[in-house]
């Protein structure tokens, strides 16, 4: 069990390192082209600048370009285009946009059936929710819920009883909210309801939409759920959805990620 955990809250953690720095046979290459054309040192500076910017924009090493050879003109390229990163500020509330709309359902037609905004002491946890019945569950043991700063939900309705529900939050560390998640996973992965079913939680999959993200599977009997999180920045959005198909849920997550960056 201590590899599970271990693996969890490094994927949670992790982030990669950035590029390596150029070697010394590289840098003293340089230096001698430099000493060489010491006329136009101007504009060697000038590339000088546009070379490092660009090496630490790439991801991997052998995306680098190599370096000019002597007397070889050189024009610096566009930086080639990115995807939206994650906000570096953190917002004062969430906007509406971030929620799902109908159109994301694109496996089945629904009706958004409620929209709850109250701010910091809107809906509770979602986690305090799926766990409420697990007798080690306390909420006292995960302190990032006292540091939410928004909340909006989302109820939506379809065919034959099809419901799912989001909830989006705001917190200035979310990543250390990911961690309580992972926490409460581990903590109450299995316990029974009073009365009532057997509950079993699991993580499924992993690191596969915005900056941090889990699939979990939640079984309640013989009913299956998913529970899809994901992060992107400051926000953390929570959907849960009739365990039928997980393409539907890995999907929506993809959409999830889309939507907290607008």
């Amino acid at each position: 069990m201590s590899d599970k955990l271990s693996t969890l809250f490094e994927q949670m953690h992790g982030t990669q390192p950035p590029v390596p720095f150029a070697s010394p046979d590289q840098v003293r290459r340089r230096a001698r082209q430099r000493s060489r054309r010491q006329v136009l040192a101007a504009a060697c500076t000038v590339l000088a600048v546009a070379g490092a910017g660009a090496g630490w924009a790439v991801l991997r090493p052998s995306a680098a370009p190599p370096p000019p050879r002597p007397g070889t003109s050189v024009t610096p390229s566009a930086p080639p285009s990115t995807p939206s990163a994650s906000p570096s500020t953190m917002p004062t509330e969430i906007p509406t946009s971030a929620l799902l709309r109908a159109p994301d359902f694109t496996f089945i037609e629904v009706e958004v059936g409620e929209l709850d905004d109250q701010g910091p002491d809107g809906p509770e946890w979602p986690f305090s929710t799926v766990a409420s019945d697990c007798p080690d569950y306390r909420a006292a043991n995960y302190p990032t819920l006292a540091q939410r700063q928004d909340v909006r939900a989302a109820t939506y309705l379809g065919r034959d009883n099809w419901n799912a529900r989001q909830i989006i939050e705001l917190y200035p560390d979310a990543s250390a909210n990911m961690l309580d998640i992972g926490r409460v996973l581990i903590t109450c992965r299995s316990f029974s309801v009073p009365d009532g079913a057997d509950i079993k939680l699991s993580v499924a999959d992993r690191g596969f939409a915005g900056d941090n993200s889990l699939l979990i599977h939640k079984l309640s009997d013989k009913r299956l759920e998913y529970i899809v999180v994901v992060r992107v920045g400051y926000l953390i959005s929570t959907l849960s959805l009739p365990g039928d198909d997980e393409s539907k849920a890995r999907s929506l997550a993809e959409t999830m990620a889309t939507r907290l960056r607008m």
